[in-house]
């Protein structure tokens, strides 16, 4: 099982995550098994990930802090078998975007359908990362993102799967057939540092700016006690660099049959 947080906020801010193993406060929760961070220095988007693994057990605590960035997609795996590499998890990235995703998907379905170069460019055997060069690949014939995520889709029809993606300046996210939430936080918000945890992995992903900056969050689940909405099914959520919030009802965009 996986998770997805994706946050976008109106200047660069920090951000550390930390995991940690069960504790006397929590001794049944498990730590995440394995995560993935992407963020962008200037133009050029950056990702580090890493699997828990040590001597066959769980490590007790990891803690990771990349650059100030204005936009942040991290990406939690609950389970890893030990056979998974780090060129498999989310999040992906090609050129200037980057990618997460959660839910299932058929490779070979997608890896048939990619032009050579974007096949050149698979650095590992998932499907989440082949399904992100097939996006990549409409969004170059279309220049126009409506149009190719509506081809992107059309495949999966049936699939229950839910993504973030961003190339730098907007932050989007969709999903169907699975939870989504965002939410808004507008200057001024609160005194202090800014610390959320994320459920069934014993994770913080804190920041001590974005306390008091204003920014929107997007997860697989409800982050706190703030006031989260769902991203309804089917839609895709669109962030401008100025953290409005669009929503675009991707059905509703579809052709109609003939």
């Amino acid at each position: 099982m996986s998770s997805l947080f994706g946050l976008i906020t109106n200047k660069p801010a920090d951000l550390a995550l930390s995991l940690r193993g069960p504790s006397a406060d929590h001794p049944n929760v498990k730590p995440a098994a394995a995560w993935g961070i992407g963020w962008y220095e200037g133009s050029r988007p950056r990702v580090a990930k890493q699997i828990h693994l040590a001597g066959g057990s769980l490590c007790d605590k990891s803690e990771f802090t990349p650059g100030a960035s204005r936009l942040f997609l991290v990406h939690f795996e609950e389970k890893v078998s030990g056979g998974e590499k780090e060129t498999d998890l989310c999040p992906f990235h090609y050129r200037h975007w980057l990618f997460s995703h959660t839910g299932e998907l058929d490779r070979e379905a997608f890896v048939h359908l990619l032009e050579p170069a974007h096949v050149q460019s698979l650095n590992g055997e998932s499907g989440s990362e082949v399904f992100f060069h097939w996006i990549m690949q409409n969004i170059k014939k279309t220049r126009d993102l409506v149009p190719s995520l509506l081809d992107s889709l059309r495949d999966v029809s049936e699939n229950k799967l839910s993504f973030l993606l961003s190339n730098g300046r907007w932050l989007f996210a969709y999903a169907r057939g699975q939870k989504l939430y965002y939410h808004e936080r507008r200057f001024p918000t609160s005194a202090g540092t800014f610390v959320i945890r994320v459920p069934n992995v014993d994770a913080v992903i804190s920041s001590t700016i974005l306390a008091n900056e204003s920014a929107i969050l997007v997860s697989t689940d409800k982050l706190g006690d703030e006031a989260w909405e769902p991203v309804p099914d089917g839609h895709l959520l669109a962030v401008t660099p100025r953290l409005d919030v669009i929503l675009i009802d991707l059905a509703e965009n579809s052709p109609s049959p003939t």
